[in-house]
Formats: C-alpha cells, sequence, structure tokens
C-alpha cells in the first residue's frame, strides 16, 4: 500500500500540527493551525485541508477555532522531530499485539484484552516522562484505541488497578490497519 502523495502544502500543515503536538502534549485547535499556516506559510487552512488526503490530517468535531486537528501514523511518519513518539507507539502496538496472541476468554463471561499501565510504561521508557506518555496516549487515540481508566497524569505512579483495554471485536481491525500503517515508519 502507498502513501497518498503529498505536496509542500500538506507537509506544511502536518508539520504544523506535529510541532503543536511536541510543544504542548496536545493536539491542536484548528483556530491555531489556521493562524500558524496563514503566518508562516501563506496558506488558506481550508483550502490545503479540502486537497489533503482525508487518512492524513483530520477532526472529529468540524472545522470550527475549538476542534482540535489530528495527524495520523503516516503524516507524522513525515516529520522527523516525532520520531520517538512514534517508536513508542509502535511499541505499544507490538506489546497489545503480543498480549492478543496470549489471549484466552473465558468460557462463560465476556472478556477483553488489556495491558497493564506498568507494562505499557516499562515497553515505551516513559517512567520519568509525562509528557512522552501523554502525547503517546494523544496518537493511540487519533488511532481509535479504546481505553479504560487510562490517565497519563497518574501514569508516573502505576497502581496496576487501571488498564488500557481494546474489546476483541476491534482488535481485529486496529491491527490490520496499525500494521498496513508500520509499514510506512522508519525501522519497520
Amino acid at each position: 500500500m502507498q502513501l497518498p502523495a503529498l505536496n509542500d502544502d500538506h507537509r506544511a500543515l502536518i508539520r504544523v500540527v506535529a510541532d503543536a503536538l511536541l510543544e504542548v502534549d496536545h493536539w491542536p485547535l484548528y483556530g491555531y493551525v489556521d493562524k500558524v499556516l496563514d503566518r508562516d506559510y501563506d496558506l488558506d487552512i481550508d483550502s490545503v485541508l479540502n486537497d489533503t488526503p482525508t487518512s492524513m490530517v483530520w477532526t472529529y468535531a468540524g472545522r470550527g477555532p475549538n476542534s482540535a486537528l489530528m495527524a495520523s501514523v503516516p503524516a507524522l511518519a513525515e516529520v522527523d522531530s516525532v520520531a520517538d513518539d512514534l517508536a513508542r507507539f509502535l511499541k505499544v502496538v507490538r506489546l497489545a499485539a503480543d498480549a492478543e496472541r496470549r489471549f484466552e476468554p473465558p468460557a462463560l463471561d465476556a472478556a477483553e484484552l488489556k495491558l497493564a499501565d506498568s507494562d505499557v510504561i516499562a515497553a515505551t521508557a516513559t517512567a520519568n516522562d509525562a509528557r512522552a506518555l501523554t502525547r503517546l496516549l494523544e496518537i493511540l487515540r487519533a488511532e481509535n484505541v479504546v481505553f479504560v481508566g487510562w490517565d497519563p497524569a497518574m501514569a508516573l505512579v502505576p497502581t496496576g488497578s487501571w488498564s488500557l483495554g481494546v474489546d476483541k471485536s476491534y482488535t481485529q481491525k486496529l491491527w490490520m490497519r496499525v500494521k498496513r500503517k508500520a509499514a510506512y515508519l522508519p525501522g519497520c
């Protein structure tokens, strides 16, 4: 599978979103990205978004000034400065894939795949980096990973009482999407 063709305007949009993610550890708001694109690149955000492949940058809440703009993993792979965050993302995906392979659901009860917070933190080396853990959470959420009880503010004090959970019916779709996207990342 090939990435959609990106032009310089698309790359500028992705760079602004990625740089803001690195700066504030959350997806930037539409109004902020609009201002930076206009000021620094002389670009109109609506024109660029209308021309950007939908799988690269999007918002869930429309194009209002308070809507967060998110970038996909393949889009973020276009920006070298987020390489460490993408490596953490892949480590979590690998950890979850390994857990899924070992997962044996009970015969009579509904169950979901769970990853302990301490396993995620250990796998991603984020025990002393709450900012990196928050960015990881943002990227995972943008890729539609479902969370149960995850609080990055509490992640530096693992209690084992909360975990990341992915519904079993969802995991096959998630792993297929991530596997396709991972092919675009360096070192995969």
